[in-house]
């Protein structure tokens, strides 16, 4: 998958983030030593878990509930992940291998569940009622929902999309039967 383009850090970039971490840890006694070479798994858990917040790009944060009805229900519902309620943040998802210009809607539904990006309908929702704070970057994008499957007037699947429209964002459902282009995203929960 691409994040505009990606390459691999250099021998130098490696020397240099290294001889930083090195340089970051504090005066420690033998004992505290030991207790942190006793917890390796600990401490390179923590740090993968900075590392990957350092290079995450913009989030929203919204609060979603099971329990909230669609505001958006007027076709019938076919399929729907099941969430739990709670504050969210929320990033881009990049499903696009670097040469694809188009994927259909049944590899965009599995690429989801690979990436672990099938939010549903309340997550569109939620992020609509909070538009305000969507990323300014993200407009050139189509924000994809495949989480929740609704019947189209053609009796075919289609699924929730946030489309920038000029001056403000738009829900909007799409027939999975069709293609969708490479500027479309997913979001997934921020680990």
């Amino acid at each position: 998958m691409k994040n505009e383009t990606v390459h691999s850090m250099t021998q130098g970039q490696l020397k240099d983030v290294a001889a930083t971490l090195i340089g970051s840890i504090p005066e420690l006694s033998f004992d505290e030593a030991n207790v942190i070479i006793g917890n390796k798994r600990q401490l390179v858990a923590d740090i993968q878990k900075v590392m990957h917040q350092l290079k995450i790009g913009p989030i929203i944060s919204v609060s979603v509930s099971p329990k909230t009805p669609y505001q958006y229900n007027d076709r019938e519902l076919i399929s729907d992940v099941e969430i739990p309620a709670g504050e969210f943040e929320l990033e881009l998802v990049d499903i696009f291998y670097d040469t694809e210009l188009k994927i259909s809607g049944q590899q965009l539904v599995g690429r989801a569940l690979k990436e672990d990006a099938s939010l549903n309908q309340r997550f569109a929702e939620a992020v609509l009622l909070n538009k305000e704070k969507i990323p300014r970057s993200w407009r050139q994008h189509i924000l994809a929902f495949p989480g929740t499957v609704r019947r189209d007037p053609s009796g075919g699947g289609c699924i929730c999309l946030l489309v920038w429209n000029v001056s403000s964002w738009h829900l909007h459902f799409s027939w999975l039967g069709k293609d969708f282009n490479s500027n479309v995203r997913l979001l997934r929960h921020r680990q």
